[in-house]
C-alpha cells in the first residue's frame, strides 16, 4: 500500500475480517469469497492513488520522485513567472538541502539562457515563482535539482513538459547528473502511477541490478548524463532559436 503505508495495513486486513465474519454469520455460510468487488465493498473507495502527474503536457510543470519513509512517491514540482526583478519565490514544504538545489538550479538555467532562447531581459524582469504541492512530504534531500532546473527553463522559455515522464537525479553546478538513493522505490511510485518513462542519473545504472525484470521491463528507463539530455526527453516543442546539438 502507498498510504501512510504499510502502518494501517494491519488496520485494513482486520476490517475486511471482521465484516467478513460478519457476513459468514448473517448468511449462515462457512466461506466468502474476497474479489475485488468484496474488497471494496468492505473497504470503500481506495484512496491511495498518486494524483501529482499532469493530464496533459504543461509549462513549468514536472513530475519528480521522491524516497519517503514509507516508500516512493511522486514529487510535483510546478512555477509560474510574473513580472519582477528576477527574484525566486518557493512555497511548499522543503529544507535546507532542497533550498540549495534551487540556487543551483536557477543558476545553470541562466547560464544555459542563450542555448535556451531566452533573453537576458526576461529574466532581469521576471520574478519565478516555485511551488511543492504535496506539503505533507518530506523534501529535504538531494534528488529533484534536475526536475527543478526543467521547470525553470519550461517556465521562462516558454517550452511544454511531456506529462509522461518523471525524473530523479541530483546535479552540480555545471549541469551533470549525479546519483541518487531509493531508485527502486522511486521506479515503484513511477509504475504504479502509470508513467512510462523515467530518467535517472547515468550513474545509478548499476541500482538496477537490484530492480526486478518486472519493473524494469515495464518502463523505458533512460539514463542522462547532464541536464542538456533531460531537456531533450522533457521539452515537448524547442524553441526555433534552440540548435540541438549545443545540447551535447
Amino acid at each position: 500500500t502507498a498510504e501512510a503505508g504499510v502502518r494501517k495495513l494491519e488496520q485494513r486486513l482486520s476490517q475486511v475480517c471482521r465484516k467478513a465474519i460478519m457476513d459468514i454469520d448473517s448468511q449462515k455460510t462457512t466461506r466468502i469469497k474476497l474479489s475485488n468487488i468484496k474488497i471494496a465493498e468492505y473497504l470503500g473507495t481506495p484512496h491511495s492513488k498518486d494524483t501529482s502527474k499532469a493530464k496533459e503536457p504543461t509549462i513549468g510543470r514536472m513530475t519528480g520522485l521522491a524516497y519517503t519513509s514509507v516508500g516512493g512517491a511522486l514529487l510535483d514540482i510546478e512555477a509560474i513567472t510574473y513580472p519582477g526583478k528576477g527574484q525566486i519565490k518557493v512555497t511548499g514544504s522543503i529544507g535546507a538541502v532542497m533550498r540549495e538545489s534551487i540556487d543551483v538550479a536557477y543558476s545553470l538555467v541562466r547560464s544555459k539562457a542563450a542555448q535556451l532562447g531566452i533573453k537576458s531581459d526576461v529574466i532581469d524582469n521576471t520574478d519565478v515563482h516555485i511551488s511543492f504541492p504535496a506539503l505533507s512530504t518530506p523534501k529535504d534531500g538531494p534528488s529533484a535539482t534536475l526536475v527543478i532546473t526543467t521547470v525553470i527553463a519550461s517556465v521562462l522559455a516558454k517550452r511544454a513538459i511531456t506529462n509522461n515522464i518523471a525524473c530523479t537525479g541530483e546535479m552540480d553546478l555545471r549541469g551533470n547528473a549525479t546519483a541518487i538513493g531509493g531508485l527502486r522505490e522511486k521506479l515503484l511510485a513511477a509504475l504504479r502511477n502509470d508513467i512510462s518513462t523515467v530518467l535517472i542519473p547515468r550513474s545509478n545504472l548499476v541500482d538496477l541490478d537490484d530492480v526486478s525484470n518486472d519493473i524494469k521491463s515495464k518502463l523505458n528507463i533512460v539514463a542522462v548524463d547532464n541536464i542538456d539530455d533531460v531537456f531533450k526527453h522533457a521539452f515537448i516543442m524547442l524553441p526555433n532559436t534552440i540548435d540541438l546539438s549545443k545540447f551535447t
